[in-house]
């Protein structure tokens, strides 16, 4: 067993492993690998020249009282079924950890199925994702008092003064 970062070749593997554990529609992947995946953001467990277990450390910046922070988002976790049970979810999240505080990344944030996987590294669970479904038809009885724009890059300052707030 190696862990490694993912080499240029592999993204087929890496995409393969991502379809069969979790449940995303083909565009969320397809937009995903194209848009957002990165190679030397990911992590592998490479088995007998075989990749079998992998995750993605998305790169955001945090701002947590004024002070911002390079920080890692850890997503796609995720290992073969036929190799569960062997320890290397255990393993690649040590080596992922290793990495992060070498890179002096204090703060790295998921959202996983289960937190309580994710205890025994440090993670807490701190929010819940809330997701509501509105008929459009419910929204005929609100009355618009002011002016609706589509947001542009222009617009940039102000969502970023909203959110701020929220």
């Amino acid at each position: 067993m190696e862990i490694r970062y993912a080499r240029s070749n592999e993204t087929d593997d890496i995409k393969d492993i991502w379809n069969y554990c979790f449940d995303d529609s083909d565009s969320f992947v397809d937009y995903y690998f194209n848009d957002k995946y990165r190679r030397f953001n990911t992590v592998v467990v490479d088995e007998g020249e075989e990749i079998v277990s992998s995750l993605q450390l998305n790169q955001y910046k945090l701002i947590l009282n004024d002070k911002v922070y390079d920080s890692s988002y850890v997503v796609g976790v995720s290992t073969l079924p036929q190799v569960r049970g062997r320890g290397y979810m255990r393993n690649i999240m040590k080596f992922t950890l290793k990495e992060l505080y070498e890179k002096d990344q204090l703060i790295s944030i998921l959202m996983p199925i289960d937190y309580r996987l994710y205890r025994q590294y440090g993670y807490e669970h701190c929010y819940d994702q809330l997701e509501y479904t509105i008929d459009i038809e419910d929204l005929k009885r609100f009355k618009i008092s002011g002016r609706l724009h589509k947001v542009n890059e222009s617009h940039i300052n102000d969502l970023i003064d909203i959110s701020k707030f929220s």
